[in-house]
């Protein structure tokens, strides 16, 4: 399988000429997009790499390109991980400590920040961390805050970090 290799302002036009209805496959590597397009039934593979986000990349790409997380290799390259679809939920929070608590949680869909929020409570309730304190009470004495992060947002956070 031959590899073409373009620019970013190039790619798109090259796919829709070279490889048309084909899908693009989006991945992160050493804080880059890297976008490839191929299939089983031609052998090129057209790629490029660009300093831009998921959305900004299908905003640029769609509707005229269908674009989904992963990337085409060669033979046995594997390139990066699979694509992740996990959300992951943090609360940082006043604790007992002289220090700040923080509390994660793993989730397959996207969260709300309520939802974090009473897993958050629902866990120390159990632990018996919480006493009798409800809902109300509890998040008024831990002052937490939340944040969620998605596949775009982990993946980006990936790609910031350069092989050890």
């Amino acid at each position: 399988m031959m590899t073409l290799s373009v620019s970013y302002e190039l790619f798109k036009d090259e796919v829709l000429k070279r490889l048309p209805g084909e899908r693009v496959y989006i991945s992160r590597e050493h804080g880059e997009s890297v976008l490839t397009a191929g299939g089983p039934s031609t052998a090129m593979i057209v790629r490029t790499s660009v300093n831009k986000l998921v959305e900004e990349i299908r905003k640029d790409l769609q509707p005229e390109i269908e674009t989904h997380l992963g990337r085409w290799s060669e033979g046995s390259q594997t390139g990066d991980e699979p694509p992740l679809d996990l959300f992951i939920g943090g609360v940082s929070y006043q604790s007992n400590e002289n220090r700040p608590g923080l509390w994660l949680d793993a989730y397959r869909t996207e969260p709300s920040v309520q939802e974090v929020l009473k897993n958050f409570h629902h866990e120390f309730v159990q632990s018996g961390d919480a006493g009798d304190l409800s809902f109300e009470d509890f998040l008024a004495f831990a002052h937490p805050n939340v944040v969620v992060y998605g596949p775009n947002e982990i993946r980006y956070h990936l790609g910031q970090k350069e092989p050890v």
